[in-house]
């Protein structure tokens, strides 16, 4: 069994599945050959005159030849690589790491870039639990203690919390702090 990258697919390929590229069939050109042995059925007295007749030789190894085989899905692009290989990646990819075709067409680990849509659904979600800590500033116990100017800035503070991802720069940019 072997295993394969392939770069188009982004993927690993094994051959115990998808089948090898060739496979080894007999020649079909192949003759059996011939040898000369004494004729069995040769009743003369003579032993140096034991006429030979012509026989397959079915001692002999029919070749074998490898062809492309039909049977194969791995992909066009599809590379080997080692078991080794194979194994680092999949252990990097445990840790958060993507897998992706290098310059070489090689896979390789990389640090995994969040598309736009995950970065700002990571951010939301950072928005969210800053906006939860601040709600606890505004419980009843809590914010009768407060100034008039602090109840001011935490307000300030949640909005600016709610209004960030209407921001330009969102989900880039740093988010709203709360004044000390």
């Amino acid at each position: 069994m072997s295993i394969y990258y392939s770069a188009s697919q982004n993927g690993f390929f094994d051959t115990g599945i998808h089948g090898a590229r060739t496979k080894s069939v007999p020649d079909p050109k192949w003759k059996r050959p011939s040898r000369h042995v004494p004729d069995p059925d040769w009743s003369g007295d003579d032993e140096s005159g034991v006429p030979l007749i012509e026989v397959f030789d079915e001692d002999a190894a029919h070749p074998m030849i490898d062809v492309a085989n039909e049977d194969c899905r791995l992909p066009a692009d599809a590379v080997e690589i080692s078991d080794e290989l194979h194994a680092a990646l999949l252990a990097e990819q445990s840790q958060g790491k993507e897998i992706r075709a290098g310059a070489n067409g090689l896979p390789e680990a990389a640090e995994r870039v969040p598309d736009p849509q995950e970065l700002r659904d990571m951010r939301l979600r950072e928005r969210d639990a800053l906006l939860a800590e601040a709600d606890k500033l505004t419980q009843a116990d809590r914010w009768e203690s407060y100034s008039p100017e602090r109840r001011a800035e935490i307000a300030a503070y949640k909005q600016a919390l709610r209004d960030a991802p209407q921001q330009e720069n969102f989900p880039a940019g740093p988010l709203p702090s709360l004044p000390a």
